[in-house]
């Protein structure tokens, strides 16, 4: 994939947006007109309404730096050396302290504030516009679903963990809320980002539509499931819970494996897709260190399915001489993982939320509605739990092998390492050295671009 703007916010809000908005599939025939944005181009809705749907930045572009430092695959020696790999992605990989350069364009980084700009250019535009009011609340609500969305991907990428007990110090991400470029905003605490992302999540949530013709298009179920995710990332299980039966409770459709079309390099044939469990669809940025190849599978990871169980083999293939993975959700283009909102998802948010909260039978109901339509038909045996821990044991398990490789293992580590119990230390081996990262270590910040802190004057993460 091509970087389209620079490293930095500053640089990335003074160019004048130039909107590719054509659709990677084109299930959404979405635009012929108006291909540039700023305010002063904007004169109708419906001007809003075909920025709203440039899938290209909204939909495929989510952080994945995070994914690449986890446990779930390796690179070979040769493959870490070789043309494969960007520089950064090679430190990256190794868990080094000092990760970019000033020349290095990280689009982990450009990538969500380019969403949370042109989320404000439409902010900003809404009130001068003409349209009708439920046209305009159900543009507003998108935008704030989109800067929402962006600002929790920025906050899990480069600011530390949430904790009940720093989070009002720790350093968090720039909350730009506003398309003035003269705008000068720092770094917010981690409780304010959050602060933020849940007050944008909770007014587009009044205002979304129930449903939309696209699953690229975010509704009240997608806010209701974003709602479960970042609360279950910041251990707040009642509200996950809450908000995890909110969604269910008008999508609970699982799509049985037993009925998958055959498929080489993919989930299943493209004539099924979307999956009817596909509420919200959006990708991860694409890099070589986490796509089909050369990326090779953790054996650790492959071990904890069994062979009844048809992720074992839908979701991964054996392609030169290594165990790839093919079982993303995203089907619009190849070598691109899913990371949107799908009730398998929402399955797992409820069943650990229950275990953790004394519900074991809750827990255990979800864990095996979702289990029945992974294995083959007639092999498998409903879960029992002796206790609220056992249960959890088991729901985390069948989170890490039903998640694998949507960008959620390093949410799920950054949380789990919290408590010792779960707390592990990654080890890789490169070129016969172990390298290692901690539990709780600060380098699960991620560095901050460096020309944005040279630009900014913004304080960098610890490494």
């Amino acid at each position: 994939m091509k970087y389209l703007f620079s490293t930095n916010v500053l640089r990335v809000l003074v160019i004048v947006l130039p909107l590719f908005l054509s659709s990677c599939k084109k299930q959404n025939s979405f635009l012929d007109e108006k291909p540039n944005a700023s305010l002063s181009t904007i004169t109708n809705i419906v001007d809003i309404q075909n920025l709203l749907r440039n899938e290209n930045l909204f939909n495929q572009n989510d952080p994945s730096l995070g994914e690449m430092m986890c446990d779930d695959f390796y690179l070979t020696d040769d493959d870490i050396a070789g043309s494969f790999l960007v520089p950064y992605e090679q430190k990256i990989y190794g868990y080094a302290s000092d990760l970019f350069t000033a020349d290095d364009q990280v689009s982990d980084w450009n990538f969500p504030y380019q969403q949370v700009y042109q989320a404000n250019i439409i902010l900003d535009a809404l009130p001068k516009v003409s349209g009708s009011d439920d046209q305009k609340n159900q543009a507003k609500g998108q935008a704030l679903f989109f800067r929402s969305f962006a600002f929790y991907n920025l906050l899990q990428t480069f600011a530390l963990p949430y904790d009940s007990l720093s989070s009002k110090s720790d350093l968090g991400i720039i909350l730009k809320l506003t398309s003035d470029l003269n705008d000068k905003s720092g770094r917010a605490t981690v409780s304010d980002s959050y602060r933020q992302i849940f007050s944008d999540l909770n007014n587009a949530l009044n205002i979304l539509p129930a449903t939309t013709q696209y699953n690229t298009q975010p509704n009240k179920i997608a806010a209701n499931a974003l709602f479960a995710r970042i609360y279950l990332a910041i251990g707040k299980y009642d509200s996950a819970l809450y908000y995890s039966n909110k969604a269910l409770s008008t999508n609970s459709q699982l799509f049985d494996y037993n009925n998958f079309l055959p498929s080489d390099y993919s989930l299943t044939d493209n004539s099924q897709y979307p999956l009817q469990e596909d509420i919200y669809h959006t990708a991860l940025t694409s890099y070589k260190s986490v796509s089909f190849y050369p990326t090779e599978v953790d054996s650790d990871l492959l071990k904890l399915y069994d062979t009844t169980d048809i992720r074992s083999t839908a979701f991964y293939t054996n392609y030169s001489d290594g165990i790839r993975f093919k079982g993303s959700y995203e089907f619009r283009q190849f070598g691109l993982n899913y990371d949107g909102l799908a009730t398998d998802e929402l399955y797992l948010i409820r069943a650990e939320c229950r275990a953790r909260l004394n519900d074991v039978n809750g827990g255990m109901d979800d864990l095996n509605t979702l289990l029945k339509n992974r294995y083959i038909t007639g092999t498998f045996n409903s879960r029992v739990a002796l206790n609220g821990q056992d249960a959890l044991d088991q729901i985390l398990v069948e989170r890490r092998k039903e998640l694998v490789f949507r960008g959620l293992r390093w949410t799920d580590l950054r949380r789990l390492n919290k408590d010792p119990k779960y707390a592990v230390t990654l080890k890789r081996v490169i070129q016969g050295h172990v390298v290692t990262l901690p539990a709780n270590d600060p380098k699960y910040a991620l560095q901050i671009p460096i020309t944005e802190i040279q630009l900014s004057s913004i304080k960098q993460n610890a490494r």
